[in-house]
């Protein structure tokens, strides 16, 4: 149980700083692209592309913050954790941990596709 807890708590402090670069590269990105496109530049950006990706991303990020919230919580002395309206003990706090790491995961990876699938668009319709 403990070597569960600290894995996710060190794949947790790696995967936060990931995708907080990520939003911040790709909106970084989408800024330059919408100051090209004032410009005259024959540039169409597709918003829906961008909408799911950051959204993914903010989703996968949010995942992460609650594997690390189980996952300290999981670690304190109390036998039944109140987990909002659910008393849970350390075992099902230490599962529900592992469930959101899949879903972040999960829409981490939709974001960087997505992502993709934007950038390959972009490159396509620009040459």
């Amino acid at each position: 149980m403990a070597d569960t807890i600290s894995l996710l708590l060190d794949i947790t402090k790696v995967m936060i700083p990931v995708i907080t670069g990520f939003i911040l590269l790709f909106g970084g990105t989408i800024g330059k692209l919408w100051e090209f496109q004032r410009r005259d530049v024959p540039l169409k950006i597709d918003w829906g592309l961008v909408a799911v990706s950051l959204f993914s991303a903010l989703i996968s990020l949010s995942f992460f913050v609650g594997v690390m919230y189980l996952s300290v919580k999981s670690t304190m002395g109390i036998p039944q954790k109140k987990f909002f309206l659910f008393m849970l003990d350390q075992s099902a706090l230490v599962k529900l941990a592992v469930t959101y790491f899949k879903f972040g995961y999960f829409f981490f990876v939709i974001a960087v596709a997505f992502a993709t699938i934007f950038y390959l668009r972009i490159i396509t319709r620009s040459s």
